[in-house]
């Protein structure tokens, strides 16, 4: 079985890889994934919580929301656990435009300079649209090589950041919806495509847990929510441009629920030793998939982050959790954020650049 923290407002049926059953945790009942995972066998709780040397760092990867909001949320709340937490967070990036920056390549950097025990990782919102192949070019969503593409880049990221003996848990947070047309078309897909990667790499004996997000964001009809109940309260999560996630929002929904994996982890009374083969290697997905012709149009870089951090934070700040700036550069062995990178341009020719709705 394999470790599935569904966040959601409606009961869903569990899911997972064909021969087992994920195992769905409701965030109103939710105490640790750990703790849940031992009805999978005596042994499977400790299992999933990273192994060697006593738990001591943590690192966070992703977008705006990660260098502006769960970053230092995860850094305040496991401070008095005594975790160090450090944080890269690029507006605009995710999976699909490895021409604006490459994560799966930058990966191995991050896990030498830092070795940390825990990774998170928060992307999609930023990829619903074409992908970028080095090789390929441009390649249409509709073409079945965009899913090929897109889940070979999520193993990569799994698999580098799980360590060559998947000695590290890797916290994956899902995509969020939101009130958009692409996030409609694309949404869905990409968060499949991740929740499906997590679930097999847990199944293959990798340390991983996947937080559906998507599913707290959206009702039975797959249509964005503003708010969500926790604990039997409401709490609104859509800051007001419609895109982006409050403050409250993030905390209830991404923070909170890997701060209790993490603490579940610490209350394990040893970390059991690494041992085991080493991971296999996963090859990079450019060049993987020949040379075939694909079209010369180019996809519009627009995502929840196509304004940069500051403006994630400042639509996410009225929710009781001040704005903090976005780490968008090379990661240093400080928390500061550097100078930020430039937002991916567009490339010359059809279509022209795609703005969401309600912004300029």
């Amino acid at each position: 079985m394999v470790p599935l923290v569904m966040l959601s407002r409606r009961p869903s049926p569990p899911r997972g890889p064909r021969g087992g059953r994920a195992l769905v945790i409701a965030l109103t009942t939710l105490a640790s994934a750990l703790v849940a995972c031992a009805s999978t066998g005596p042994s499977r709780a400790a299992e999933m919580c990273p192994t060697g040397e006593r738990a001591e760092r943590v690192y966070a990867i992703g977008s705006s929301t990660v260098g502006s909001l769960l970053g230092p949320m995860l850094k305040r709340l496991l401070k008095e656990d005594g975790l160090s937490v450090r944080r890269w967070g690029l507006a605009s990036s995710g999976l699909a435009r490895p021409d604006f920056h490459d994560w799966p390549a930058e990966v191995p950097n991050i896990m030498a300079d830092h070795d940390p025990q825990f990774v998170v990782i928060n992307l999609g919102d930023n990829d619903f649209q074409n992908i970028y192949h080095k090789k390929l070019g441009w390649i249409r969503f509709e073409d079945p090589r965009w899913r090929e593409i897109y889940a070979r880049r999520v193993d990569r990221m799994l698999k580098e950041s799980a360590g060559p003996h998947k000695q590290r848990l890797v916290l994956v947070s899902g995509p969020y919806a939101f009130m958009d047309r692409r996030s409609y078309k694309y949404g869905p897909t990409v968060n499949a495509i991740m929740r499906e990667r997590t679930e097999a790499f847990a199944a293959a004996g990798g340390r991983a847990i996947f937080f559906d997000v998507w599913a707290a964001t959206t009702d039975e009809k797959g249509n964005p929510v503003a708010e969500v109940e926790v604990d039997g309260k409401k709490v609104a999560i859509r800051g007001k441009d419609g895109i982006h996630l409050t403050a409250r929002g993030v905390d209830a929904l991404m923070a909170e629920p890997i701060v209790r994996v993490i603490r579940g982890c610490l209350a394990e009374p040893a970390l059991v030793d690494a041992g085991g083969p080493e991971a296999p290697t996963v090859a990079a997905d450019d060049g993987e998939l020949g040379d075939e012709p694909v079209s010369d149009e180019t996809p519009s870089t627009a995502g929840p982050d196509d304004e940069g951090a500051d403006a994630a934070a400042e639509t996410a700040s009225g929710e009781g959790e001040g704005a903090v700036p976005a780490e968008t550069a090379r990661p240093a062995t400080t928390d500061e954020a550097p100078r930020e990178k430039p937002a991916p341009p567009m490339p010359k020719g059809p279509p022209a650049p795609y703005v969401p709705r309600g912004r300029g």
